[in-house]
């Protein structure tokens, strides 16, 4: 590689490839690997895309042959990217739409129903590559993209939600599929340290889904001391204990049998989520209907205070001949209590100048004067 493709720019051939340039993609563009990975920076409506250079390590890749084969595959497990390898230039080339990682997809914010959802494609995605004798021996956080809905309005060849694979430079095509492939020489890992130089490449690939897992497990439950029991249990059983096998690989699960038991969890975990909503639900009401309950047993009684109050008090009346009639409360014991009449009512005081309100010892009101 030369200087300039060695630096932190952008090589001037991709700025002015001809395939790319009648394909829409043009400057400017930006790095994301340097040397290898790229992507365009357009600040209008237009699609971004990556473009990356193929055959850059030092060894051989099978990437771009691994591209054309999956690439017109309708599978809905295919876990390959829809892409363009674009063999005319210096040097092949890669050209893909822009994805979201999983941090960018959201998945801090996610519930662990939709979490272990989407690892579960992740699941499928790498099962469908080892039935094709394709093992990735790259998986990790860094490889995995989601397509948005941003993303699927500027792509309309990739699916919203869905789960996309990328980076096959060090994967490889076998002549046997699992449990029949023997141990092969690892490439160096990018991100997770392989006990054993020799493994087993399909046992390999589920070794890093336990490890992928861990990550993903402590990003969504981030905000717990401990995580749920079944994270432990998955990645314990995921990543496994390696005993360095020079054969097929007993020491984890198949991504088969891992796919089949993922997805039991998985119906498991919604549904105590579900349920979980639900009692939160119910738990929501009993509050309110609690509230509303105390709210009118306290109405309740603040009405019975008042009728109390009301009968403690005096009541004027007018009689039928016209005069008024003052009627004690049978049970009056608080003088403090007054109630003044209401507007319009004949006063006592002014139609009757000189009684007395009291009432007299035995209890009774005074008479009128005019009535004896």
């Amino acid at each position: 590689m030369d200087s300039e493709d060695s630096s932190c720019h952008v090589p001037r051939w991709i700025e002015t490839h001809s395939e790319l340039q009648r394909r829409g993609i043009v400057p400017p563009m930006a790095m994301v690997k340097p040397g290898v990975v790229y992507r365009t920076l357009r600040f209008d409506s237009s699609a971004c895309h990556v473009i990356k250079i193929l055959n850059c390590g030092p060894d051989p890749s099978e990437e771009s042959e691994i591209h054309r084969r999956l690439q017109h595959d309708t599978n809905p497990r295919n876990p390959v990217i829809p892409c363009e390898v674009i063999e005319s230039g210096p040097k092949p080339i890669l050209v893909m739409p822009y994805l979201a990682d999983m941090t960018e997809a959201g998945l801090r914010r996610w519930s662990p129903s939709k979490a272990f959802a989407t690892f579960l494609q992740v699941v499928e995605g790498v099962e469908y590559l080892h039935e094709r004798r394709i093992a990735h021996l790259d998986i990790c956080d860094g490889n995995i993209l989601m397509a948005t809905n941003y993303n699927a309005r500027q792509h309309n060849h990739v699916v919203e939600g869905k789960v996309y694979l990328i980076d096959f430079q060090t994967s490889r095509q076998l002549p046997a599929g699992p449990g029949v492939q023997g141990a092969i020489t690892l490439p160096v890992a990018h991100q997770f340290d392989p006990p054993f130089d020799h493994m087993d490449p399909y046992s390999w690939d589920v070794y890093c889904l336990g490890k992928l897992f861990e990550q993903w497990a402590s990003l969504v439950y981030r905000a717990r001391t401990t995580y749920p029991w079944y994270v432990y249990g998955i990645r314990d059983w995921l990543v496994g204990n390696e005993e360095g096998c020079t054969g097929v690989c007993s020491c984890r699960p198949t991504v088969r049998r891992a796919r089949q038991v993922l997805a039991i969890l998985g119906w498991c975990i919604l549904i105590s989520e579900r349920c979980g909503n639900a009692i939160s639900w119910v738990h929501s009401c009993l509050e309110c209907l609690t509230a509303v309950l105390l709210s009118w047993g306290q109405y309740s009684e603040l009405r019975k205070e008042e009728a109390r109050a009301e009968g403690n008090a005096y009541h004027i009346d007018v009689h039928r001949t016209g005069c008024p009639i003052h009627r004690p409360s049978k049970t009056y014991s608080d003088p403090s209590i007054v109630r003044h009449p209401p507007s319009g009512s004949l006063r006592l005081d002014a139609h009757c100048p000189g009684m007395r309100l009291e009432s007299d010892d035995q209890g009774h009101l005074p008479r009128h004067p005019r009535n004896g």
